[in-house]
């Protein structure tokens, strides 16, 4: 996938989950995702070109990092808990659609749970997915 593409399928994505906003409050050329006002995903370009920056667990992103060459530290994010990730060719659909799906998961799982979407209506969201997205891998 090139950087273009990484972005477009992010945002197809997260638009289809329950209970998010997309919003430009960093003007124009920065998309961000949130879910209850916390923010999971950002589109942005950076040197590298278009790249879709998610939150990680720290374990996870830098075995990321190790193993994809186009998944750096979040950019403009806390190193820790973000990764961007540009086009590459060891980016995939798959890869792409679990790592939106965890980051969104990592956020509802630290919101009140009078804020959270129901469980069962993520659930469905997941095994509803249109086929361009195929199966999350955790289902």
């Amino acid at each position: 996938m090139n950087g273009h593409e990484v972005q477009e399928f992010g945002i197809r994505l997260a638009n289809l989950l329950p209970a998010v906003t997309q919003t430009n409050p960093f003007g124009p050329e920065t998309e961000v995702f949130r879910v209850a006002d916390r923010v999971f995903m950002l589109t942005s370009e950076i040197g590298m070109g278009e790249v879709v920056s998610l939150k990680c667990e720290p374990e996870y992103g830098l075995a990321l990092r190790q193993e994809h060459e186009s998944i750096i530290p979040g950019y403009h994010l806390n190193k820790r808990h973000w990764i961007s990730i540009a086009g590459g060719a060891s980016i995939t659909e798959e890869l792409l659609r679990d790592l939106v799906i965890n980051s969104y998961e990592l956020v509802i799982e630290k919101l009140p749970k009078k804020q959270r979407p129901l469980r069962a209506v993520i659930d469905e969201t997941y095994a509803t997915l249109p086929a361009e997205f195929g199966t999350p891998g955790f289902l």
